[in-house]
């Protein structure tokens, strides 16, 4: 049994079979009276995909919207679809809020500098009013993050608000914590939990990374007054995406902010914001050549001289290691195979991209 007890506004405790298992917090850069949410919502969220992966019930002692309740049956679904590791459970809510606290109407983004971010930024400029970031998501140089969404709220005039959490000490510490959360979904949870603690504030926020959901199921997690939104998956294609930001007015600002990568550079005292050697990277500098415009990605390490290099002599193992192997990787050898049609596999680049489509 996994129970969940809000203590404070931005603050719960939540157990395991009565042990304490964290205490999380949330703490924003804004000025939090009359601002945060004092319902469960957030929490549940928040622990709700874990405890259905490790066979836990769940109990709420605390209120919770009533939409957001009714559509956590649909996300139970949804998920056991994603991944058939997942039970459906039982979920026992203490009471249930039938009207939430009006928003005071502003539009988020959250931003994290990835192509998602900007090209959403660009498509809702005039729409959002905020940009919502995390200081921690970046697992070297986290400053780097801080100070490309200050400089993006500075250029097109938008409210800055940061996020700090504890979250990172039971989840991203350890490939999975007690209740069996992997990595790489960690962020997923904590970006929904924030879009509750400040569901006072905005009547909806625009996600700029949904991990395992689509727009629609994305949705689920909101309530009567809070509108969560994701526009990129499953359209438009992230090559298309970077084709419109290498187009935009704003291009020369955004080429060299552009940072895709969740990992940061190594060494980390190198002036660049990406790996440039993981999935992700790899893949958006790929899609940057074929537009011609790598070299005013700055961000990157890789060069259109050094990706020959690097991909002219890739075997079966490397391929592999540039495919998601989740429920995205059909969506990601579409983008591979896109990139070979438009270099041609007469080039040694194309037949790369072309090979690891095939894997």
């Amino acid at each position: 049994m996994v129970t969940i007890k809000p203590v404070s506004y931005a603050r719960a405790e939540i157990r395991l079979n009565d042990e304490l298992l964290v205490s999380p917090y949330v703490q924003y850069t804004v000025d939090d009276k009359g601002l945060v949410n004092h319902t469960a919502d957030a929490f549940l969220v928040a622990i709700f995909g874990t405890a259905m992966l490790s066979g836990n019930d769940i109990e709420v002692h605390e209120i919770v919207s009533r939409q957001l309740v009714e559509n956590l049956y649909k996300l139970q679904d949804i998920y056991a679809q994603i991944y058939p590791d997942f039970n459906t459970k039982h979920i026992n809510i203490e009471a249930i809020e039938q009207a939430p606290i009006p928003s005071q109407g502003h539009v988020g983004l959250t931003f994290g500098a990835g192509i998602d971010s900007w090209h959403s930024l660009i498509n809702h400029l005039g729409e959002v009013d905020s940009l919502i970031y995390s200081a921690d998501n970046m697992v070297r140089k986290p400053g780097e993050a801080t100070r490309v969404a200050k400089e993006a709220a500075a250029r097109f005039n938008l409210n800055l608000v940061g996020i700090g959490h504890n979250w990172a000490d039971p989840v991203y510490q350890q490939p999975r914590n007690n209740l069996g959360i992997p990595h790489k979904w960690a962020g997923i949870p904590l970006l929904l939990s924030t879009a509750h603690h400040l569901s006072p504030r905005y009547k909806k926020i625009i996600y700029t990374i949904s991990g395992p959901f689509n727009s629609e199921e994305l949705a689920l997690f909101g309530h009567e007054e809070l509108e969560l939104r994701h526009f990129g998956w499953p359209e438009p294609s992230r090559f298309d995406k970077c084709a419109a930001l290498s187009k935009s007015p704003h291009w020369d600002f955004i080429a060299p902010r552009i940072r895709p990568c969740g990992y940061g550079p190594n060494p980390v005292e190198t002036p660049y914001l990406n790996c440039s050697r993981c999935e992700k990277c790899v893949r958006t500098a790929m899609m940057f050549h074929v537009l011609g415009v790598l070299d005013q990605v700055t961000g990157f390490v890789t060069t259109e001289r050094q990706m020959l290099e690097d991909m002219a002599g890739l075997g079966p193992a490397q391929c592999s290691f540039l495919l998601r192997r989740d429920r995205r990787d059909q969506e990601c050898r579409d983008e591979w195979l896109d990139i070979a049609t438009k270099l041609g596999t007469h080039t040694h680049l194309g037949r790369a991209a072309y090979a690891i489509a095939q894997q």
